[in-house]
């Protein structure tokens, strides 16, 4: 899951009056102060499994860390959501040990983690997401990563590692749903969203073509999705306007290799393009 950074305020008179102050979350890769390793686990629910995780602290400051699990859901937009419960979620069968750790700058650390699933398990795959969350540090220990203007805000990291586990053999059924396009200067988008039918996280490939009249093709784009199980993926593909007339856009998804659906979309390009 993609790593996120949190911001915290401190110092100044506005911490001295009390004042609370809403800041826009930074996105910037290379602010994070750990790294984890591996990004992602995929494994069998037979028995128990038993790995780990290694955090590096990337930076010249001692951090402390949270590390804790929980379900993440989509939603129609396929926007992430923390959940407490779901009849998918691997949680109640996670143990992490330890939950909180110490890094020296520079230090690396591993973090031991337990699944022991139950008997008589419905097929399908299973899902949580570890999270390593920075906790602020005594204040003579903050200022190297800090933004100041006045006051100060100290960026602290938030990473989300994603375990899925199987039982049973996986059933692939991907389908592309509400297609549509819309025009404006110089482009063409084309708009569909992906459901999932089956038992198993799937990382799409889609290649969009849009092909002429007589045959040509004018354009090709390719996205990714990851369209998780029991959910949905928006897709969306903007194609340079090509001049006007009747255009068919073909879609073709691929996994492992694998062909899993084919669709046509028939437009009709108004105006001008270039």
């Amino acid at each position: 899951m993609v790593s996120r950074l949190f911001p915290r305020l401190a110092c100044g008179l506005l911490a001295a009056l009390g004042l609370a102050i809403a800041v826009g979350t930074p996105t910037l890769a290379d602010a994070a102060s750990f790294r984890i390793s591996p990004a992602r686990y995929e494994f069998d629910l037979k028995g128990r499994y038993t790995d780990s995780f290694t955090i590096t602290n990337t930076t010249d400051q001692r951090l402390r860390l949270r590390i804790y699990a929980n379900f993440v859901a989509y939603d129609e937009d396929n926007s992430p959501q923390e959940v407490g419960q779901h009849p998918f979620s691997m949680v109640p069968w996670l143990v992490i040990y330890p939950r909180r750790v110490s890094l020296e700058p520079l230090q690396k650390r591993v973090v031991r983690f337990t699944v022991r699933a139950p008997e008589e398990l419905a097929p399908g795959e299973y899902r949580a997401v570890v999270f390593f969350e920075e906790l602020p540090g005594p204040p003579q220990e903050r200022g190297t990563n800090s933004i100041t203007t006045g006051f100060r805000v100290d960026l602290l990291t938030r990473i989300g590692v994603t375990m899925y586990g199987m039982v049973g053999d996986a059933n692939v059924d991907l389908s592309l749903h509400d297609q549509r396009t819309s025009q404006a200067e110089q482009q063409l988008r084309w708009q569909g969203r992906i459901t999932n039918s089956g038992n198993t996280h799937v990382q799409v490939a889609l290649e969009c073509l849009l092909v002429a009249e007589n045959g040509t093709t004018v354009s090709r784009e390719t996205v990714r999705a990851v369209v998780h199980r029991d959910g949905h993926a928006p897709v969306n593909v903007d194609f340079k306007l090509p001049p006007p007339g009747k255009y068919i856009i073909q879609s073709r998804a691929t996994w492992r290799d694998g062909v899993l659906f084919e669709a046509e979309h028939p437009v009709t390009v108004t105006g001008s393009g270039g």
